[in-house]
């Protein structure tokens, strides 16, 4: 799922009223305990007609710890950018489509890679354009939010395994992740 085009990882749904500007309230339990903090809001009014969603806790502790010890958020991954269509493949034209570049019948779930990084994870994997993404230590991935829900908790340095389809082939590699630069 996303939020005005941005994925939302682990997100917590939540009835309380978010408008635009009021984000970063305390979500609580009944007992008064911080669980998340109110962040946005899906609405066809632009107003807190709609689903709310907070972060939940335990992501706000992590990325307050970072921003205190070194001044910025540490984020892992592979060294692609992927189409963030959610079901591009399922779609017959892109299908036939990959379908023709590739030489082959292409998943119709996954990740579409559009470029790697040469020196990067993934391209010291092997990855190539218009290959296929499929799984993340054995977690499948479908769309952009589940590659991110999967490398949420990783670390720069961290090992994890891919599983993908290249040209017809599915295919396993090590890669060890590396620290995105925004």
């Amino acid at each position: 799922m996303s939020i005005q085009g941005h994925p939302l990882i682990n997100g917590i749904q939540t009835d309380a009223a978010i408008n635009p500007g009021n984000s970063g309230g305390a979500l609580t339990n009944a007992s008064g305990q911080l669980i998340g903090i109110n962040s946005a809001i899906a609405s066809t009014t632009r107003a807190s007609i709609g689903i709310g969603f907070a972060i939940p806790v335990n992501r706000v502790k992590d990325v307050v710890n970072q921003i205190v010890k070194t001044g910025h958020v540490i984020y892992a991954g592979l060294g692609i950018k992927n189409d963030t269509r959610d079901g591009i493949l399922a779609d017959p034209q892109a299908h036939s489509e990959l379908e023709q570049i590739a030489g082959a019948n292409p998943p119709t779930k996954g990740v579409l890679i559009v470029s790697v990084d040469p020196n990067s994870a993934a391209g010291s994997a092997g990855l190539k354009q218009y290959d296929v993404l499929l799984a993340v230590d054995g977690q499948v991935v479908q769309d952009t939010l589940s590659l991110n829900q999967v490398l949420a908790d990783k670390k720069p340095g961290d090992k994890v395994t891919l599983k993908f389809w290249s040209h017809g082939n599915v295919k396993n590699a090590d890669v060890v992740l590396q620290e995105l630069h925004s």
